[in-house]
């Protein structure tokens, strides 16, 4: 008996399926990072409304810039100086995969400007669910981050694959 070889689909099609559970396995704990978290117990529709003005940063690069004032500044403490730098390290960090997985799934996410729209929009998706379901602030900069490590895990592999 010969044994038999597994054609170039067979081979991209599992590849595509690996990638498939590692996208769902990732997304579920973006998921839980992200919004698996206790809401704020706010009572009525103005206290509601006074926490999402409250929570809302849309000046680009003002978040960046007051962590990096805590980081580098030694009047704060070291516990202030890590969680700031792991807030702007894990926001870029925690999209490196996405980066990576999603264009290994779908043919369409090769192309910059398809893999750019999916993924901010997912972000923003992210981001008013935090703001509106009261876990979390929408911030401009938190988006700015992770778009930059969507294509950092984006940019990645290009050589692997063809980029459009």
């Amino acid at each position: 008996m010969a044994k038999t070889r597994k054609t170039v689909n067979e081979r991209n099609s599992i590849k595509k399926w690996k990638y498939r559970k590692l996208l769902i396995v990732y997304g579920i704990f973006v998921i839980l990072i992200t919004i698996c978290r206790k809401p704020q117990a706010i009572t009525n529709s103005k206290l509601y409304w006074d926490y999402i003005e409250r929570n809302i940063q849309l000046i680009p690069l003002r978040s960046i810039q007051d962590l990096g004032r805590v980081i580098f500044d030694d009047t704060f403490s070291v516990n202030a100086r890590v969680l700031s730098a792991i807030n702007i390290i894990g926001n870029i960090f925690i999209m490196v995969p996405f980066g990576l997985f999603l264009p290994n799934v779908s043919e369409k996410m090769n192309r910059l400007r398809y893999f750019l729209l999916f993924t901010i929009g997912g972000i923003l998706l992210i981001e008013m669910l935090q703001l509106f379901g009261t876990i979390g602030a929408f911030d401009i900069d938190d988006i700015i981050l992770n778009v930059i490590g969507a294509l950092l895990g984006f940019k990645y592999p290009a050589g692997q694959r063809k980029v459009q």
